[in-house]
């Protein structure tokens, strides 16, 4: 996990020019411990409060998808120690899940369909039910 890190941070401060600092803390979750915590089934979750990111042990750290859900992750540390706001929650993820489908397209990787332009859109935009 380590490499994954260094690596998702290197790409931050080289492709982004995002100096994150302090860097947060990360740690490797089984995917019942996620669900326990976070009531759902999740491939990463940054928690404001404490500045720590969850990655799910579903997650391989050492592929290029797995260190892109580092760098969503890392984008929303990055929102939180800029107070960044937005109009709605669903907004915060519209950076992070371009930040993401940005650092595949750096890396040569295939991208994610949950991160085709129509996911992140409707995934990313404020809606009154």
């Amino acid at each position: 996990m380590e490499y994954a890190l260094i690596l998702a941070l290197q790409w931050y401060l080289v492709e982004e020019g995002v100096r994150i600092d302090p860097v947060p803390q990360v740690y490797v979750i089984s995917d019942k411990e996620a669900h326990d915590m976070f009531g759902g089934s999740v491939y990463g979750l940054y928690v404001k409060s404490t500045r720590e990111v969850y990655i799910s042990d579903s997650v391989d750290l050492s592929t290029p998808f797995g260190a892109s859900v580092l760098v969503h992750e890392l984008y929303h540390h990055i929102q939180n120690i800029t107070a960044v706001k937005h109009d709605c929650l669903a907004e915060y993820e519209r950076e992070p899940m371009l930040a993401q489908r940005r650092y595949l397209e750096y890396v040569g990787a295939k991208i994610h369909p949950i991160l085709s332009p129509f996911n992140i859109m409707s995934r990313s935009t404020c809606m009154e039910y």
